[in-house]
């Protein structure tokens, strides 16, 4: 697993997530994300939290994904790279096919609101 130094803003309420504040840049699939870049990791609801942490062996996938959203990218793109980052980070494919199934699920129903 790689590591990466990051600055944790803890909320001031329970039901906000923490934030996690890139120390130095990353790329990852081909993607470079700056120092500074703000993510709140996997958006996982609370209830599968066991099973799949918001931060773990693919937090910097999850970075990947944010990233490429918040540059404007469509959200199949974003999947896409998701899933290349959860690859090139050798995260289990039972793992994999799951939260990336789940992030185009997401993805196709916040489109239709």
């Amino acid at each position: 697993m790689r590591s990466i130094k990051v600055e944790i803003h803890t909320p001031t309420e329970w039901r906000k997530r923490a934030r996690y504040v890139l120390q130095e840049s990353i790329t990852i699939s081909g993607l470079r994300i700056p120092q500074g870049f703000a993510t709140d990791g996997a958006t996982i609801p609370r209830v599968f939290w066991p099973i799949f942490p918001p931060v773990g062996e693919y937090f910097l996938a999850a970075a990947a994904h944010d990233y490429a959203l918040i540059e404007g990218w469509c959200w199949s793109d974003a999947a896409t790279v998701f899933d290349q980052a959860l690859k090139e980070l050798s995260v289990s494919a039972w793992r994999r096919r799951t939260m990336v199934a789940a992030v185009r699920v997401y993805g196709c129903l916040s489109l239709k609101r």
